[in-house]
């Protein structure tokens, strides 16, 4: 026997038919008790940096050599490909050594912990991009696609030239000492 519309809240009762009201044409008018609050005035929200930039301007800074955009990439997409073999776990994150200080490789194995906490099964490089403001600076981003629950990771890294921390004697080596995550 199949159950049907007008009946069916238990066997004996039949459910009452559903009546159709009218819609009204206009809410009635609000009116809260007490008096009406004052009007708050209008604050603009404070203008958002269009650009991250990791390293402040400096009007006395050189001027970046012609290819220096250019080789400011590669470097950073460089670091890039070492970074995203630390943070899948195929690398250790002793391999960044040479190339971080220790309050960015501090920073990137909280990083790694992170995206391991969120079950991030994989990374992909993205987005990667770079400036040169100085001769001796490379500013760039990078956007990783991550498979799992959320999709992208972005990060604004410097890169400087300095001398070997180690040995004086070797040459100028590239260093990551700014990292940030979001």
């Amino acid at each position: 026997m199949a159950p049907s519309a007008a009946r069916r809240l238990d066997d004996a009762r039949p459910l009452p038919r559903l009546r159709l009201v009218p819609v009204p044409g206009t809410e009635p008018a609000y009116d809260p008790p007490g008096p009406p609050p004052a009007p708050r005035a209008w604050v603009p929200a404070p203008a958002r940096p269009r650009h991250l930039r990791l390293v402040g301007p400096d009007e006395r800074a050189p001027a970046a050599a012609p290819g220096a955009a250019r080789q400011a990439r590669l470097r950073v997409r460089g670091f890039a490909r070492v970074l995203t073999g630390v943070l899948t776990g195929r690398c250790p994150l002793q391999r960044l050594t040479p190339h971080t200080t220790h309050a960015v490789r501090a920073t990137i194995a909280a990083l790694r912990d992170d995206l391991r906490h969120r079950a991030v099964t994989g990374i992909t490089l993205a987005a990667a991009n770079a400036t040169a403001p100085t001769p001796t600076t490379a500013e760039g981003y990078l956007r990783l696609t991550l498979t799992g629950p959320d999709r992208d990771q972005a990060i604004a890294l410097r890169l400087d030239h300095t001398p070997s921390r180690t040995r004086p004697e070797n040459p100028p080596t590239w260093i990551c000492t700014a990292f940030q995550y979001k």
